[in-house]
């Protein structure tokens, strides 16, 4: 019954996110062929300017790793952008599901049920993590999908590891979240807070999408995500939860 119910209280952002992540990279892909031609001296030619256009803002994104094929194209393009709004959603949950359901009376009915504090924590973060893999997964299968349309190699393997690189960063962002959102003892310092130090640890450690097995360009290492460096560890996320189950009385 509760992973019932804390998967039914993210079906607002796993539909919007699959949904229009999926839309919006299969009508990127689309565009693609008008703007990068059908020629490879014209696609070259077209990656060449994404790439000087592409140095202005550097600052904001990463530098497009082979923007002349349509798996770089589109990373530059739209999933740079899209893990920016995703990092803030997952940091918004990670409040949301550590001091929204106490607001709204849900953390006290659950644990007067029979629920202990860790299990709820724990349930959902599963639930949330697996509607963050499905958004990211629908994400890049709207390139894979529009490939063949427009003469490209769909790459599968290399954009499922694209998604899984994503949502390993994001949960992990999620969690830290979760767990700084149990320090304070209001709800609106805890949201500035944790999605605040979310956001600055992602900038400042550079964790913004990479190319991951992109035709033509080397993929990460095993042991590290998108942004070249350590993958979060497996049991980051778990940690948290018990974590932030043992702050949760301390602050009442």
């Amino acid at each position: 019954m509760i992973a019932w119910s804390a998967w039914r209280l993210h079906r607002r952002g796993l539909i919007g996110f699959s949904v229009g992540g999926f839309l919006i990279s299969f009508f990127y892909g689309a565009a693609f062929q008008q703007a990068a031609g059908t020629s490879a001296s014209s696609q070259a030619a077209f990656g060449r300017s994404i790439s000087l256009v592409a140095k202005q803002f550097a600052f904001l994104i990463p530098l497009p790793v082979h923007p002349e094929t349509l798996g770089g194209y589109e990373q530059y393009k739209w999933l740079s952008g899209a893990i920016v709004v995703m990092m803030l959603w997952a940091g918004l949950a990670g409040v949301g599901i550590g001091r929204g359901d106490e607001d709204r009376g849900l953390t006290a009915e659950w644990i007067a049920s029979g629920v202990s504090r860790t299990r709820l924590l724990l349930a959902r973060s599963a639930a949330f993590g697996l509607v963050l893999l499905i958004a990211c997964i629908a994400s890049v299968l709207g390139i894979v999908a529009i490939a063949p349309a427009v003469h490209q190699d769909p790459n599968v393997a290399g954009e499922i590891l694209k998604a899984l690189s994503m949502a390993a960063g994001l949960f992990a962002g999620y969690a830290i979240a979760l767990l700084i959102s149990q320090v304070p003892a209001e709800r609106q310092t805890a949201t500035a807070l944790g999605v605040g130090a979310w956001c600055c640890c992602s900038w400042s450690t550079g964790s913004r999408i990479r190319s991951i097995r992109l035709p033509g360009s080397e993929s990460s290492p095993p042991s590290t995500g998108w942004n070249g460096r350590a993958r979060p560890h497996p049991a980051a996320p778990s940690t948290s939860a018990r974590q932030s189950a043992w702050l949760w009385p301390r602050r009442h």
